[in-house]
């Protein structure tokens, strides 16, 4: 597998259907499951997500769609079962994907910036407190924060059970295992040991292109 790489989509014409040759590309389990969701906007995300991991690991582990068969583990990250190398991590806001694939575990988030809610912070390191709160534009550092810690704790595969508290971000040994930036109006950030050494490969999709 090559170095780590993003994939940034953002769905611009929610009306748009989806084409029914899509869905089938998907086992019926999955297609029914993303039919559930209420929303057009969510089938989408869910669905363009998990085709993006689908082709990827069809073409990375010389595999078959059929035999591809995903998991989670004890905390909810999702996992390819049976390729413990096969490395990936998704997030979905609003109208955008973002994907992340490694040769390590890795972790990925991307939030939509919005005014945010800054009792929060409460829930933070002292550190990262005093960086937002002191920060020229609070609502920037707020999703900075927000989202290489959802990124790391995804990372760790341990999702919430690590309190908010417990670690910060600012540390230089987690730091440098995060890449941070931000795309039309996002911040994404995405932890892995393999951007200590190697600054990740970013692709930006329209849904036309992908």
């Amino acid at each position: 597998m090559m170095n780590t790489q993003i994939i940034f989509i953002e769905i611009l014409d929610v009306s748009t259907q989806i084409p029914d040759d899509l869905f089938r590309l998907l086992s019926t389990e999955r297609q029914e499951r993303i039919k559930r969701f209420k929303f057009d906007i969510d089938r989408k995300l869910s669905l363009y997500s998990e085709l993006l991991v689908q082709y990827r690991a069809c073409k990375e582990l010389k595999i078959l769609s059929k035999e591809i068969v995903f998991a989670k583990n004890e905390n909810g990250k999702p996992l390819l079962s049976g390729y413990p190398g096969f490395h990936f991590n998704i997030s979905h806001t609003h109208n955008a994907i973002s994907i992340a694939f490694s040769n390590s575990e890795i972790g990925i988030d991307i939030e939509r910036i919005k005014p945010p809610n800054l009792e929060v912070v409460k829930c933070f390191s002292p550190t990262e407190q005093e960086y937002i709160l002191s920060h020229i534009n609070p609502k920037h550092a707020f999703f900075e924060i927000w989202t290489k810690k959802e990124a790391y704790l995804k990372f760790t595969g341990a999702g919430l059970s690590i309190p908010l508290k417990d670690f910060s971000v600012l540390d230089l040994q987690i730091e440098r295992m995060i890449y941070m930036f931000k795309k039309n109006n996002y911040f994404i950030s995405t932890c892995c040991r393999d951007i200590i050494n190697t600054k990740p490969f970013v692709v930006s999709m329209t849904e036309s292109e992908l």
